[in-house]
């Protein structure tokens, strides 16, 4: 299994890394992959690994992400197939969350929600965890996946080292001695199951409706003191695991009234979805990080548009009108001027097209 796991890894760097500059380390990787493959192999079957810092870098669309070295991303994606498949034969199918693979992700936990509304689940209590991958404690994070195990194997002792490792920035090093690194393969399989002891508290409640996109949760039930015991299970299991519910973004109350989950609002039974704002935002702000970089163009905002539209309905096409999606963003980019500001960079680059041809025949008449 470990060997089969590292091959999937290096395939995975190899293919995210391709178009990665001449001078990252995932060349000297391939280059050399027959022996650092029998190396990692028995770092891993010795547990013995000294991971590096991962770099902080900004990327052109104005976004953080931290890159590792190449040998230790595949590393970290090895440990995240090992731990992920324990993990899935540890953890019952049907107390699963709906990010894992197999269980449908964003547009069934959005699917689930609208149909328990649609049944008559009267009241909701929908919340999110603040700075979720930045508060996990890594000795109770750590402790907890040790205890998956009677013994556990030697790659497990990686996992300390990995959550341990920190980060540079512009030559200055962080350690980290809270919260998991955000992008890491790693990180998204220790982040789904932090949670876990949630998923279990809900998982025999009769009376309740329970679920889970990573740190999203939604809760709902017929009656309200249903309700009010469910989120105090709720706060107790996650005062246990030493987090806090972010309050911003907490809505308790009927669910017939709107709220936003998973980048989409729910209007109550009966009722169309419809793409939240904050996702119209987002996606106008990818608009704007084009325009600026003077890469936007006609037909590449109709393919932008196009693309939006096909995220929205997909999986959704009976729960949200496309044509209602598609007028909000319009009316977003019209009223942020996008439109105006394209036609005056096309007009621009016709006048910078007809002087560079006149150059060209004053200067170089043949």
């Amino acid at each position: 299994m470990l060997e089969k796991a590292l091959d999937a890894s290096y395939v995975w760097v190899a293919k995210q890394r391709k178009h990665y500059p001449d001078d990252d380390s995932v060349w000297d990787l391939r280059k050399n992959w027959a022996t650092k493959k029998n190396q990692l192999i028995m770092a891993l079957t010795t547990g013995r690994y000294v991971f590096t810092q991962s770099a902080m870098m900004n990327t052109k669309a104005g976004s953080r992400v931290t890159v590792a070295n190449a040998a230790d991303a595949c590393v970290l994606k090895t440990l995240a197939l090992l731990l992920q498949h324990h993990l899935y034969g540890h953890m019952k199918k049907k107390i699963r969350p709906f990010h894992c693979q197999g269980m449908g992700g964003t547009k069934k936990a959005i699917r689930k929600v609208k149909c328990l509304i649609d049944e008559g689940y009267a009241f909701i209590f929908k919340t999110d965890i603040a700075n979720y991958y930045a508060s996990i404690k890594h000795e109770l994070l750590y402790s907890r996946i040790r205890m998956l195990w009677k013994k556990p194997p030697a790659w497990v002792n990686l996992i300390y080292g990995a959550i341990k490792a920190g980060l540079y920035e512009a030559g200055h090093y962080y350690d980290t001695n809270i919260g998991i690194i955000k992008g890491s393969p790693l990180s998204y399989v220790l982040g789904s199951y932090f949670l876990s002891q949630l998923d279990e508290a809900f998982a025999h409640k009769k009376s309740v409706r329970y679920v889970r996109y990573m740190d999203d949760i939604v809760i709902l039930t017929k009656t309200r003191s249903s309700l009010h015991r469910a989120i105090a299970i709720c706060r107790r299991q996650v005062s246990a695991l030493q987090l806090q519910l972010s309050h911003e973004k907490t809505d308790v109350g009927k669910s017939s009234k709107a709220f936003t989950f998973l980048g989409y609002r729910f209007n109550g039974a009966a009722a169309m979805l419809a793409v939240a704002s904050q996702t119209i935002t987002k996606s106008l702000a990818r608009v704007t990080s084009l325009l600026e970089q003077q890469t936007l163009s006609k037909k590449r905002l109709e393919k932008h548009v196009q693309g939006f539209i096909c995220w929205a309905k997909g999986g959704l096409s009976h729960l949200l009108d496309p044509l209602q999606a598609k007028n909000d963003l319009l009316q977003a980019l019209e009223q942020a001027g996008i439109f105006n500001q394209l036609a005056k960079q096309k007009q621009t680059n016709i006048k910078h097209h007809k002087w560079g041809k006149r150059c060209v025949r004053e200067y170089w008449p043949y």
